[in-house]
């Protein structure tokens, strides 16, 4: 019998008072505590689902070809982005059947910004990335995105940032040693 030890290290070292983040600009993303394997980041306090969620399988450097049934939800998050609807999207997007998974949100504020934060497993580690207040891409990248054909850039293109303002919430992390 193994032993599993937890061990917990913050993926970033800036504090909200620090990173200069407004409470108007982070007021809706909780403080997620180190937590064990498996455990995502507290939901963000408010703005409604605006999509369904976007669900995906595979591409990247996976092994295996992109798959999605979530055209109309990627059409919908895009929309959303280009025309800056506050709201919450979702996505969940599994890589290797499994070994490697990444889900998130993106907190669209109205002022042209967004909370995006992602956590996912990689083998026996598990992540929650860091609560990271953006700008958001232009208008018209997004309407670009929306003109693309290919499942997989459209993911690419709602999960791509722009410019970093400030962090609202360190990340951490869980794995087996």
């Amino acid at each position: 019998m193994s032993v599993i030890r937890l061990r917990y290290v913050l993926l970033s070292s800036v504090l909200l008072v620090a990173a200069g983040c407004e409470r108007s600009d982070c007021e809706c993303v909780p403080a997620s505590e180190p937590g064990t394997l498996g455990t995502p980041p507290p939901a963000p306090d408010c703005g409604e689902r605006l999509c369904p969620r976007i669900v995906a399988r595979g591409g990247g450097d996976s092994d295996f070809p992109f798959e999605s049934d979530s055209a109309e939800a990627l059409t919908c998050a895009l929309t959303a982005l280009r025309d800056r609807t506050p709201g919450v999207l979702e996505y969940a997007w599994d890589h290797d059947y499994g070994q490697y998974t990444s889900d998130g949100y993106v907190l669209i504020q109205a002022d042209g910004t967004a909370v995006f934060r992602w956590w996912g497993q990689a083998d026996l580690d598990y992540d929650v990335g860091p609560a990271e207040l953006h700008e958001l891409r232009s208008a018209a990248t997004y309407e670009d995105c929306l003109g693309d054909d290919d499942l997989e850039a459209q993911l690419g293109c709602v999960l791509a940032r722009g410019p970093s303002i400030s962090t609202c919430d360190p990340g951490w992390s869980a794995f087996y040693e």
